[in-house]
């Protein structure tokens, strides 16, 4: 009784299969070299198949060119992050001049109500008042306003 084995994984071509062709150059072999080609096989089905054709046809001016590539985009990743410090350097340097007109601003309506008391005090009292009142409500605007930035960000 032989017993059907099932399909089988490899082709067979007219003289039998692939894998009766390596039993019988293995039994021609020598006993060292039938041990090392066993192994050699047996690691090879571990790895997996064989890398496809097209990594066999890639040849020295390939991989220049392709380290080219690579070296290009460095190159460009390169200049866009230095892009990026040289805006953020500039944007900190706005940010500081900003400040500087701020404080001026901001000692000029201090000069300017420290006036408006010295010559109003003594005969507008009501008049400086009122002043006074609009400008508690524009400072009051503004603190609101740059805690609701804060915020957001």
């Amino acid at each position: 009784m032989n017993a059907d084995p099932g399909p089988s994984n490899t082709v067979e071509d007219e003289t039998g299969t692939p894998d009766d062709k390596i039993k019988e150059l293995m039994a021609e072999m020598e006993p060292e070299t039938r041990e090392l080609v066993s192994s050699f096989l047996a690691i090879q089905q571990r790895v997996g198949p064989a890398p496809s054709s097209v990594f066999t046809q890639i040849n020295r001016q390939h991989m220049d060119k392709y380290l080219d590539i690579v070296q290009r985009r460095a190159d460009q990743t390169h200049e866009f992050r230095l892009g990026e410090l040289e805006l953020r350097k500039s944007t900190q340097n706005l940010h500081r001049s900003n400040r500087v007109y701020y404080l001026v601003y901001f000692l000029v309506t201090v000069a300017i109500l420290a006036l408006a008391v010295v010559f109003l005090l003594p005969d507008h009292q009501d008049f400086l008042s009122q002043i006074l009142q609009i400008l508690v409500a524009f400072a009051g605007g503004i603190g609101v306003g740059h805690s609701l930035k804060s915020r957001k960000q």
